[in-house]
């Protein structure tokens, strides 16, 4: 079975924009490990609560769900991509895509 070339524009559409959000979820996941996932900060001083988020920015207990978020909604738009790519007789719906037209 060979694609059209419209099923396969929409196809890299979907697989390219799964892919960054994946790279997304990679990179945050990078800088997480780079910060030092901090959130237990020791401080002579009291820390403000802006101070604390400040430091804590990058920590995971504060991007766990946005990072998984990004993470399952790369692997469905990447999912969508070879679904459209097999044939699938109805295009996936939920998120639409621009395609490279």
């Amino acid at each position: 079975m060979q694609m059209k070339n419209e099923q396969c524009e929409d196809a890299l559409g979907y697989w390219t924009i799964g892919i960054q959000y994946l790279h997304l979820t990679g990179s945050v996941v990078e800088e997480i490990i780079r910060q030092g996932n901090s959130w237990v900060i020791m401080s002579e001083d009291p820390l403000s609560p802006d101070d604390y988020e400040n430091r804590t920015k990058w920590a995971d207990h504060n991007l766990i769900i946005p990072l998984l978020f990004n993470f399952y909604h790369g692997l469905e738009v990447l999912l969508k991509g070879f679904l459209i790519a097999a044939g699938a007789e109805s295009k996936p719906t939920h998120m639409e895509f621009p395609t490279h037209r």
